[in-house]
């Protein structure tokens, strides 16, 4: 099933990114953000699955140890960044190239544990087509092309007099 992932900051109207995610069927709005979890999961470190050893997250042209690069295996965007992708990329307030310079293998229970923490804490809050879920066992139902929308929440710091 293909959905819409939004990521916002509720400080700003801008969007963090966009982008259509592929999952599984989800029930539950726990079960929604273990699979979208796991899909960016594999982006970064590859299958959690794989016992014992890292996954090769899908990066071709990235450094190596010693610092070469191997160019024949690199997409056109590393090379160069077009214009329209520096606009787009300049508009969420980062511009990357999806290198990863952090090699030690990601831990899917740390961050799955810490992902139902931090929603727990209330540091962001989750709308599937425009419908707020704040119980991770809450019964959903998701269609096809559903707009699920991750609203991350700024906390706010001050002094009192």
């Amino acid at each position: 099933m293909k959905i819409q992932v939004i990521r916002k900051k509720a400080s700003s109207l801008r969007e963090l990114g966009h982008e259509d995610v592929e999952i599984a069927g989800a029930s539950t709005l726990g079960e929604l953000l273990t699979a979208v979890a796991r899909v960016e999961f594999e982006k970064q470190h590859g299958r959690p699955d794989a016992p014992g050893q890292r996954g090769e997250p899908n990066m071709p042209g990235a450094i190596s140890r010693q610092g070469k690069t191997d160019s024949s295996a690199m997409p056109p965007r590393m090379l160069y960044a077009s214009e329209e992708e520096l606009k787009s990329q300049g508009r969420l307030g980062k511009v990357q190239f999806g290198e990863l310079y952090d090699e030690r293998p990601g831990d899917w229970e740390k961050a799955l544990d810490t992902l139902f923490q931090d929603f727990k804490d209330g540091l962001y809050r989750v709308y599937v087509d425009g419908v707020e879920y704040t119980e991770l066992s809450r019964p959903l139902s998701l269609r096809e092309n559903a707009q699920v929308v991750f609203l991350r929440l700024v906390m706010l710091s001050g002094r009192l007099w």
